[in-house]
């Protein structure tokens, strides 16, 4: 429904390389809605349904999965008074993503099915200069830019991979299976 124009992008994950999909049961999806005592936005459900529990390699590295979602909401927090943020998450904030503990998107549980995001990034020069902005009109919009954004990235590495293949087929041997091992070790 709200994911369509991301579910119609599954197929060019695998073909870029990234494992199968691993979606959230729905008696998961409803202990975290008791945990933050709301329901999700009809877009974050589908997407937590779609591949809420694993990507299969899509956004190594970042915290965005339902493992982590948690904690999110305490490292956003943290990261903000850490930084002297003036402000604070608004009280219907939920954070779904975080990267390096330094930035991360929420969205808010009363701007509708498919919210805006908002993302918060840390200034490392100036922490207390920080800001909240609008980052996405929707959710499904920044689930659509992450698939082709790390569909690219795997498909650049391929050419890497592919060229270091025809100058040292060792090396490129050796850096495939470390980057099988990294994705499924959900780094």
């Amino acid at each position: 429904m709200y994911l369509d124009q991301a579910k119609m992008k599954e197929e060019a994950l695998h073909q870029a390389g990234f494992e199968d999909l691993v979606p959230c049961t729905e008696d998961e999806i409803a202990f975290l809605e008791r945990w933050i005592k709301r329901p999700f936005p009809q877009a974050y459900r589908e997407f937590l349904h779609w591949m809420g529990y694993w990507g299969g390699g899509l956004l190594v590295g970042s915290d965005f999965f339902y493992d982590r979602l948690m904690n999110m909401q305490e490292w956003a927090r943290a990261l903000l008074e850490e930084d002297h943020y003036p402000g604070e998450l608004p009280e219907d904030a939920f954070v779904f993503f975080m990267h390096q503990g330094y930035r991360f998107y929420f969205f808010r549980f009363s701007e509708g099915a498919d919210p805006p995001v908002y993302y918060y990034l840390e200034d490392p020069e100036k922490p207390e200069q920080s800001t909240i902005t609008s980052a996405y009109a929707h959710f499904s919009t920044f689930l659509e830019n992450a698939i082709d954004k790390g569909v690219k990235a795997a498909h650049s590495l391929a050419a890497l991979q592919a060229k270091i293949a025809k100058m040292n087929p060792e090396r490129a041997r050796y850096l495939d299976a470390l980057d099988k091992r990294r994705r499924r070790r959900g780094e």
